[in-house]
């Protein structure tokens, strides 16, 4: 496995249970060059992160069937992604959400409807213990 570089293609996988915002998230995100793949579950994440490999996860708190917060714990703890950027997607501006989020294990919180800048920044800004996986160990 190699370290990033900022500017090269990410592998994101996004989940949220609207699909006009995930189709709108997903289009956003190949426009930029990355590889995007998007779900509209919780379980839908656990089943496909380890095929795919994600350098990325951009997670609806609310999902309908395990939350966003489970699936982060899971990816953290068991999932083996726990140098991947995790970043908590909500339609509530509360503070209770942005609080709860870095105790689930996300990196960063981010407010729909998203505004690009901010998804631009936050993926230029990620950490470097992002890495990418070469062909061979994700399809």
């Amino acid at each position: 496995m190699a370290t990033r570089e900022r500017s090269a293609p990410l592998r994101i996988l996004v989940a949220d249970d609207d699909p006009t915002a995930t189709d709108m998230l997903r289009h956003l995100l190949e426009a930029r060059g990355h590889r995007v793949w998007a779900v509209h579950d919780g379980w839908s994440v656990l089943e496909l992160a380890p095929r795919v490999g994600p350098d990325v996860f951009l997670l609806a708190l609310d999902l309908p069937d395990v939350d966003g917060s489970e699936v982060t714990r899971w990816l953290r703890e068991e999932g083996g992604f726990d140098r991947s950027l995790v970043v908590a997607l909500t339609g509530d501006s509360a503070a209770e959400d942005s609080r709860r989020s870095p105790a689930a294990g996300f990196d960063g919180h981010l407010t729909k409807p998203l505004d690009p800048s901010s998804l631009r920044e936050l993926l230029e800004e990620s950490p470097a213990r992002i890495i990418t996986r070469d062909a061979s160990s994700a399809s």
